[in-house]
């Protein structure tokens, strides 16, 4: 691997914006604020997302990452943050957020849970739009399990996200795209979760990509 210099990755903001939504009753705060803690609680894990963005397997722990997918791999483990594709194989001493730029460089997409934890937030928290409602919708069984359905919802957009009861994970989330009447047009994005791990300890070996 090549030592990527910290002058050709440091381009990144520092920060994630988030947003708040009005919430519309304490049953969807309680839902979403245990939803919000969930992959911290779980850890260490491993999950699959499958989707709008593409097929994603991914290993999270306190302080370390790695995101594979069919076009290459991005992680970080031990200070170094560390790109594995068709265009390079390098790495970089940094903070965790260095692997969003290195991963950028190597052409490959980032799932939305990955760039968010890179970036110290809960990765459901960058969900919400400004002026976004929180509701809870209901509940339902989905992978053979029973959830609770909240809802995000502001004039142009509707995100449905489908949490497991048991332990707050998201099993599901689907993107709407609303008309200016506040009608669906359709749904623009999905994102399906399947956890293989949870709690397990995951070797730091796990986290190294290897050259060659």
């Amino acid at each position: 691997m090549i030592l990527v210099p910290p002058t050709q990755h440091n381009y990144f903001v520092q920060h994630l914006p988030t947003y708040q939504p009005q919430i519309e009753s304490e049953r969807a705060r309680s839902v979403w604020h245990r939803a919000l803690n969930s992959f911290e609680a779980a850890m260490p894990l491993t999950y699959t997302v499958r989707g709008t963005l593409g097929s994603f397997h991914i290993r999270m722990d306190h302080g370390s990452i790695r995101e594979d997918t069919p076009s290459g791999s991005v992680s970080y483990s031990g200070g170094w943050a560390m790109v594995k594709t068709h265009k390079i194989a390098g790495k970089a001493k940094g903070p965790i957020i260095s692997l969003v730029p290195l991963g950028v460089r190597g052409g490959l997409t980032l799932e939305p849970s990955v760039r968010a934890w890179a970036y110290g937030e809960s990765p459901l928290s960058t969900l919400p739009k400004p002026g976004m409602k929180l509701r809870l919708m209901g509940a339902m069984n989905e992978q053979g399990t029973r959830c609770d359905i909240l809802q995000l919802r502001n004039g142009s957009v509707r995100i449905d996200i489908v949490i497991r009861h048991r332990d707050g994970l998201p099993l599901r989330i689907d993107g709407h795209s609303m008309d200016g009447r506040g009608r669906d047009v359709g749904i623009r994005s999905t994102r399906v979760f399947r956890y293989l791990t949870l709690g397990s300890p995951i070797p730091k070996s796990a986290f190294v990509l290897k050259p060659g």
